[in-house]
């Protein structure tokens, strides 16, 4: 998926490294791509970038057509939708399951897991979104009693549209399942963040001397000083280390490049937390799971015409293939998937649930927004001196604190900890956004990162504001009940990567993030 920007980069470093300044003598280029799984359009990407690579290249085609990661049912229904596509570049090259799984049964190994379904794909027709939402909760704590070491992040949710995804989020989260999401703008550097800086400055203050990865990470909730979603995320960066290092002594200067590296990648993903993936398509492009269960409704609405319909066809072929062990398409009556008789074969096993509303609550519409740094008057604590109340409040804030947002009546959106002590405060843009109506929708607000900030980040001319050397900034995540906010100025785009346990690539490190989607 690349745009006009990237091809003619592309071109250009192709053309420069051919040498003799010869605009036709190009260097050898190897391109991968996979017109079926080209879902970035929105953002100017598009399959005729790949075409004209191999017309102006005179690149020779190849086929990567096995698949690592799937069934051999989930192949098969998959495959049967996709070819629905016109002018597809491998329409006589159908996906196959690897020749090492070949002679695994057609569902894996949920073929004798799960008596009813044997490993099929399974198509669940729910009433409406309600319903939908219920049934997703109810099929995630069937598999989990079916499959006893299955783990909340071996499941993604994954849903059309953030609004959907939001729903979803909330039931799951009201239920006791933890959440893992996309974060697509308001983080800094990683680094930046309470329980990865702790850790860093332990790192950096052994210098050069030699330290046990292996007991650095038993001890990873000590140094960050609480445990958190990021103490989480810590641990799995030291596991990532400790996978190159090993359990030899390492220095402690290692281990710090180490882990800037891991952040980087990190902050590329845009997840946080850990749990359950619950996000959009896009969100989860390049990732795989265990198990998938795919939200109906909202498919297809943007689409016009034929050339539309193919985008979002190829969009629901990514998501049917993220699953590597069990996959479930959920179907909307008051919304169905437009291309549902396109989904058939003896792979696919078609239920009605009449009835699918758990008896627990389940949440009002519900939308996440992040107030990040784009948003927040950063400097507030910064020019308190260290004596006034901010500072120690903002020590004791943790991630998943509540907080709730205040209008006063200078029109200023302030953000009070329950002892009603400022500690933040929304920038004009940000309070201009969130006007009356929009606080009055406010559910909660919790406290998403502590961020450290100093002196030296502020721009020349605020410096002489600044009264303390170090000083923290709260990233709040709200849920609000109206579907959208005013768009800033610059709107984030979709993230196209997210972290996930995978299996996908041979020989690939458990816990590594996954860009190799060939198949």
């Amino acid at each position: 998926d690349i745009d006009a920007r990237q091809y003619e980069m592309i071109r250009h470093i192709a053309r420069r490294a051919g040498g003799d300044g010869d605009d036709d003598r190009f260097a050898a280029i190897l391109a991968v791509g996979d017109d079926d799984q080209s879902i970035y359009e929105w953002r100017g990407a598009s399959v005729a970038f790949l075409r004209r690579f191999e017309r102006e290249f005179g690149a020779e085609r190849h086929y990567l057509v096995e698949n690592y990661r799937s069934s051999k049912h989930i192949i098969g229904v998959a495959n049967g939708l996709i070819r629905h596509n016109r002018r597809r570049m491998k329409p006589e090259h159908p996906i196959r399951i690897d020749r090492r799984r070949a002679g695994d049964p057609p569902g894996g190994e949920w073929q004798s897991l799960d008596p009813r379904v044997r490993g099929r794909v399974m198509l669940l027709e729910v009433e409406d979104g309600a319903a939908e939402s219920a049934r997703v909760l109810a099929e995630i704590e069937r598999r989990r009693t079916q499959a006893h070491a299955a783990g909340w992040g071996h499941f993604a949710v994954l849903a059309r549209t953030h609004r959907q995804a939001g729903v979803v989020r909330a039931l799951l989260e009201m239920n006791g399942v933890p959440v893992r999401r996309a974060i697509t703008g308001g983080l800094p550097w990683l680094g930046r963040i309470r329980e990865f800086r702790r850790l860093l400055d332990r790192l950096e203050g052994c210098g050069a001397e030699d330290i046990s990865v292996p007991e650095l990470r038993k001890q990873v909730v000590q140094v960050c000083g609480v445990e958190s979603p990021w103490t989480a995320m810590a641990q799995g960066v030291l596991e990532e280390v400790e996978w190159d290092a090993g359990a030899r002594p390492c220095s402690a200067t290692e281990v710090v490049e180490a882990v800037h590296q891991a952040l980087a990648d990190h902050v590329r993903s845009h997840i946080v937390g850990v749990g359950v993936l619950v996000g959009t398509v896009h969100s989860a492009k390049g990732l795989e799971f265990p198990h998938v269960i795919v939200m109906g409704g909202e498919w297809g609405r943007a689409s016009q015409g034929r050339e539309s319909s193919d985008v979002e066809r190829r969009l629901y072929y990514v998501a049917m293939t993220r699953a590597r062990e069990t996959l479930t398409l959920l179907n909307r009556r008051d919304d169905p998937i437009p291309y549902l008789h396109q989904l058939r074969g003896q792979g696919l096993i078609h239920r009605r649930v009449w009835v699918a509303r758990s008896g627990r609550a389940t949440p009002a519409e519900a939308t996440y927004t992040i107030l990040g740094m784009e948003d927040l008057f950063l400097d507030l604590a910064g020019r308190k001196p260290l004596k006034e109340p901010i500072h120690r409040a903002l020590a004791r804030l943790r991630t998943g604190d509540r907080l709730r947002l205040d209008r006063g009546r200078d029109d200023r959106v302030r953000v009070l900890d329950g002892g009603g002590i400022e500690v933040a405060r929304l920038s004009k843009a940000a309070a201009r956004r969130w006007q009356h109506s929009h606080l009055r929708a406010v559910d909660e607000v919790r406290v998403l990162a502590m961020v450290r900030r100093c002196r030296e980040d502020c721009r020349s001319g605020f410096q002489e504001r600044i009264v303390v050397p170090l000083w923290e900034v709260p990233i709040l995540e709200v849920r609000h009940r109206q579907p959208h906010l005013p768009a800033r100025a610059n709107p984030t785009s979709e993230p196209a990567l997210a972290v996930g346990g995978s299996a996908g690539t041979r020989n690939a490190r458990p816990g590594r993030f996954r860009q190799l989607d060939h198949a």
